[in-house]
């Protein structure tokens, strides 16, 4: 269009897809417990523990390896991440 090669801009004439965004509703205390409890001895027990206790997004609960953990300092580094290109 800039440079007048094409007669008109194609991409003008069609409406964009709306943003299917929903409000994100965290689980309330006795929710939370009931979760944990039903975790309890599963292989992903800690996992849903971490996610609970830190609020960290499904692209950080996930990327985490062996090297982030700090066992005698107690913590946890996490990394950035990008999820849908965000």
């Amino acid at each position: 269009m800039r440079w007048q090669l094409v007669p008109r801009n194609i991409a003008e004439s069609v409406d964009p897809p709306k943003a299917n965004e929903k409000e994100i509703e965290p689980l309330d205390e006795e929710q939370a417990r009931g979760l944990l409890k039903a975790a309890e001895g599963n292989e992903l027990e800690a996992l849903y523990v971490l996610a609970i206790t830190t609020a960290m997004r499904s692209g950080e609960l996930l990327l985490h390896v062996r090297e982030d953990v700090d066992f005698r300092a107690e913590t946890l580094r996490v990394n950035p991440t990008v999820f849908n290109g965000r």
